[in-house]
């Protein structure tokens, strides 16, 4: 994975995870990425365990699986 889409992927993690319910389309301007480009974001975080809350169509992660989802990536060396 190179610095950008690290860089993409953790400012979604943080962005997802401050309390509020974010809309595809805004995430994918805050990221600067194409809507389709965002989802395939999400569906990763959800793959390595993150647990993605959708209300209407905004989302949010799970605020109290966020630590633990990475210290459990952290013990299993992904």
């Amino acid at each position: 994975m190179n610095q950008h889409k690290m860089y993409r992927c953790l400012m979604l993690i943080v962005l997802l995870s401050d309390g509020k319910f974010y809309s595809i389309d805004q995430l994918s301007l805050k990221l600067n990425l194409t809507q389709r480009s965002t989802y395939r974001y999400m569906e990763m975080l959800k793959t390595v365990g993150f647990e993605v809350i959708k209300q209407s169509s905004k989302y949010q992660l799970n605020p109290g699986i966020v630590p633990q989802t990475i210290k459990s990536l952290l013990q299993n060396g992904n």
